[in-house]
């Protein structure tokens, strides 16, 4: 691992963060239009790698953002691949960003196709799994009629907004609800409790991002016979739960102590059978 400037893949070529330069009138830095992943690289293998390639291009099509050969699945992993190498991060947990926005001048009137300007940037995970502290937002989710929750989209402002309620509140992450007043996920996870021996989640009703841990998570659970049941929720309906955690592809699960005045336990023994099952049924899957 490099001590001080680690490189960055943009577009296409390898260079220094500092070389990697974004114009101040660019759409990235004025609008926020574009859209990202953001994965684990464990010793220089990946979870679910397509699955996040075809959501990003997904989002790239969503968002009317043309795609350009080194965006090709095949392609990406050797560039990802190779900045892992360069920054000497290929032995460890590393975070892995891809980042997308559209070419071209500022301004609301673009071209119907444009063409996609590209940053990958690598990092040390700094993965933190201890029990969080949270809170429930004021901020509330933007529904799914506004804007599409499949996708991470780079503005990110609705989250922030709830993250800096957490931090004013001393919390470590907050909970953000639906305008209805649902349960939809945290500032950046998803959202899971252990209940009367079943697990409870937001159902994609509730307008949480469709995260691929979200779905591994449930896959795996039912594959083990577990009940999983997704529906609509409001935040008392948490009270009493033998188990709470959240769940993302950098964190994998990370439990929940408490949320506001409701309190949780992070010794349950069957949140600890089902957490090293699924860290397990991870490490099967890397590739």
């Amino acid at each position: 691992m490099i001590e001080h400037g680690y490189k960055v893949w943009f577009n296409g070529s390898v260079v220094t963060e500092t070389e990697a330069r974004v114009s101040a009138s660019s759409r990235a830095a004025m609008y926020g239009d574009g859209c990202f992943e953001t994965l684990l690289a464990t010793k220089g293998k990946f979870v679910c790698w397509q699955e996040h390639i075809d959501r990003l291009h997904a989002g790239m099509e969503y968002l009317g953002i043309q795609q350009n050969p080194s965006l090709v699945s095949a392609s990406l992993k050797k560039s990802v691949a190779r900045l892992l190498e360069i920054n000497r991060l290929e032995s460890i947990d590393s975070r892995v960003r891809l980042q997308v926005w559209r070419s071209g001048i500022s301004g609301m009137d673009s071209p119907v196709v444009q063409e996609a300007t590209a940053h990958i940037s690598v990092k040390p995970a700094m993965v933190e799994r201890e029990p969080l502290r949270m809170i429930i937002a004021k901020t509330r989710r933007i529904p799914a009629a506004a804007i599409d929750t499949r996708f991470k989209l780079s503005n990110y402002l609705n989250y922030i907004l709830a993250r800096q309620e957490a931090i004013a509140r001393d919390a470590d992450d907050a909970v953000m609800l639906t305008v209805t007043g649902k349960v939809s996920e945290s500032s950046v996870a998803n959202i899971f409790w252990l209940k009367n021996d079943v697990v409870y989640t937001p159902s994609l009703q509730c307008d949480p991002l469709h995260g691929i841990t979200r779905m591994l998570t449930i896959r795996h659970l039912k594959s083990e016979g577990r009940d999983v049941v997704e529906g609509e929720y409001v935040p008392a309906d948490l009270n009493g739960a033998e188990a709470v955690w959240v769940c993302n592809s950098v964190r994998v699960w990370q439990p929940v102590m408490a949320l506001e005045k409701m309190e949780f336990s992070v010794s349950s023994p069957v949140y600890a059978r089902m957490q090293a099952s699924f860290m397990s049924y991870l490490d099967s899957i890397k590739g």
